[in-house]
């Protein structure tokens, strides 16, 4: 399968989202990850890879910060797995 350029994880403050993030950008993906607050680890892998890994704040139970979100990844190409 080939790389893809751009990888949307929901939830990478801490636990499963976090290593999927951490795996992704091992593998030289761009990772555009969400947190709901501020979290530790995922500033630690920023500092890692400031060139490959985008923080975007979400609170996926709140649809006008969903919607905040999509207008601005609308220029990003995702690729999508199902």
């Amino acid at each position: 399968m080939p790389m893809p350029s751009t990888v949307l994880i929901l939830g990478v403050s801490r636990g499963l989202g976090l290593a999927m993030a951490e795996e992704w950008l091992k593998r030289d993906a761009k990772v555009i990850a969400t947190e709901r607050s501020v979290s530790p680890g995922l500033g630690g892998l920023q500092s890692r890879y400031p060139g490959s890994l985008e923080v975007e704040t979400v609170d996926i139970a709140d649809g006008p910060s969903v919607r905040s979100l999509r207008a601005r990844l609308e220029a990003n190409a995702l690729t999508c797995f199902s």
